[in-house]
């Protein structure tokens, strides 16, 4: 069966469940669904569900924000930084600080950030920036959801395994099925891991690491 779309993901949950045409399996398909997505992006830390986030290239994004004064509202989609650049004649990363840190740092004033750090759904940088400035966050954007509006996606596209064994493992204490959760949550992890093996290869390539004499220069 082919799983391309949010419908025909619905209908494999069903059918992988032996329950085609059940309608309190259609009913509650969409909520496995979203489940398996929160799995996806966040992971699961309590057992029997312990699992990793997913964290791939294709979640990677860069947004350029302006930061005219102290604040600058972070993405709704935003799961992780990696980097937040002053941008302008000579771009300068900004480093982060924990909120504790922050607090004792000044801020009055507008002028060149030097750091930041992440309050609730904000950015708070010091100094405060001066007007017209503006500075590029890479971040790992959660995967967008699937739904009858948005039928597909990147991850539904390279890997339907995720997202089937995904709310396959949400399923299992629903239907009061606990002695399948940890094959669904195995072949879970293992569609996780070849997922982001392929991402690892795909950035470092396959060809054998060069070892250089000491002192000379790459």
């Amino acid at each position: 069966m082919s799983i391309t779309t949010y419908a025909e993901l619905r209908a494999a949950i069903a059918d992988w469940l032996a329950r085609p045409g059940d309608a309190t399996i259609a009913g509650i398909a969409p909520d496995l669904i979203r489940l398996a997505e929160a799995r996806i992006n966040h992971g699961a830390a309590h057992p029997p569900f312990v699992s990793a986030p997913l964290r791939a290239p294709q979640m990677e994004t860069r947004v350029v924000l302006p930061l005219d004064g102290g604040n600058a509202a972070l993405p709704a989609d935003c799961l992780e930084i990696r980097a937040l650049t002053l941008q302008g004649a000579s771009p300068r990363a900004l480093a982060y600080v924990t909120p504790q840190h922050f607090a004792s740092l000044p801020q009055d004033g507008a002028g060149m950030p030097r750091f930041f750090t992440i309050m609730g759904d904000t950015l708070r940088l010091a100094p405060a920036a001066a007007a017209g400035l503006t500075a590029e966050l890479l971040y790992v954007a959660a995967v967008p959801a699937l739904s009858d509006a948005n039928p597909t996606n990147w991850l539904l596209a390279a890997s339907p395994g995720i997202y089937l064994y995904g709310a396959l493992l949400e399923a299992q204490p629903y239907i009061g099925n606990d002695d399948r959760i940890a094959q669904w949550a195995a072949m879970f992890g293992a569609a996780l891991d070849a997922l982001q093996a392929a991402a690892r290869r795909a950035r470092a390539g396959t060809a054998p690491l060069i070892m250089r004499p000491a002192g000379e220069a790459p």
